[in-house]
């Protein structure tokens, strides 16, 4: 379900390259402050209930796609990372949702920059896998 348009040029597109691409590791870039190496694990729905102590009936209230990968490298950390505690060996853990997008995505193996999307709605070029 989308809850939003801007999901359909964000989180749609990065489930959709997932679905193609299920095994792609991907470099998430959020400008240069951050960016990690991860793959895919979860899409899901979600809402910011918890985030605002709120219920569904609050102006304020959000539903929207959220989009989960593990972090296989970390190259720039930051705010966006967490770590679950109680997996074991510990894990970490990046989600996405419209509301914070990365700047940038590309699949490092493949050169192709699945975001942003060309003016057609399609993954971008590609580029060479080292200057990602």
């Amino acid at each position: 379900m989308i809850f939003h348009e801007e999901e359909r040029s964000t989180t749609v597109v990065l489930t959709t390259y997932a679905m193609a691409h299920p095994h792609a590791r991907l470099l998430i870039e959020f400008g240069e402050q951050e960016s990690y190496i991860g793959a895919f694990d979860t899409t899901y729905e979600s809402d910011n209930s918890g985030e605002l102590d709120i219920e569904m009936e609050d102006p304020r209230y959000d539903e929207f796609r959220q989009v989960s990968y593990g972090v296989l490298e970390i190259i720039q950390d930051g705010p966006r990372r967490f770590r679950d505690v109680r997996s074991t060996p510990q894990k970490d853990w990046l989600t996405i949702d419209y509301r914070d997008f990365p700047t940038r995505v590309v699949d490092v193996d493949r050169g192709v920059v699945v975001y942003p999307v060309d003016a057609s709605g399609q993954a971008g070029e590609s580029e060479s896998p080292a200057s990602a």
